[in-house]
């Protein structure tokens, strides 16, 4: 086996035992998650991003839904996510991606709650890269986290 393989089954068995850790502290503080019950089965246009999160590692940590897009997970109704009475954030631009995703993976206090292995620099090696140098200067179709970590169905 090389080190590069080695180096990756090492990193996936410490993220299957860090994530039972992290659901069960996140276990008595969840609640209702009606987006997830909403979006998946009563409205086709937001449907598979809700089915591929029931999979995703947030969600199995008990990251909710508006943890990252705002809104109320315990409401039962029809909601307007044009109303910021209703505090949605909504869906990042592809520019905003890099920052919507540092909010959480670049405060320590907070990742550490979860997996106290996982780094908590990406945001500051990311506007150092190539990447994210084109980004700065405009160019929104360069890769981000979700072009390669995916959304909603992150394992």
């Amino acid at each position: 086996m090389s080190f590069k393989q080695l180096t990756a089954t090492a990193i996936a068995c410490i993220m299957m035992l860090s994530v039972p850790l992290a659901a069960q502290q996140r276990e008595s503080s969840a609640q209702e998650n009606n987006c997830i019950k909403c979006h998946s089965k009563l409205m086709r246009n937001f449907s598979q991003p809700a089915r591929l999160y029931e999979q995703d590692i947030h969600n199995s940590v008990g990251i909710l839904c508006s943890d990252c897009h705002g809104g109320d997970p315990t409401n039962e109704r029809r909601h307007d996510r044009n109303d910021p009475a209703q505090g949605f954030k909504g869906k990042p631009s592809a520019a905003e991606i890099p920052v919507f995703c540092s909010e959480c993976h670049g405060d320590a206090a907070y990742m550490r709650s979860f997996n106290p292995s996982l780094p908590v620099d990406q945001m500051e090696k990311y506007v150092t890269s190539r990447h994210g140098l084109l980004l700065e200067q405009g160019d929104t179709k360069v890769a981000q986290c979700i072009s390669c970590h995916s959304v909603h169905d992150i394992r």
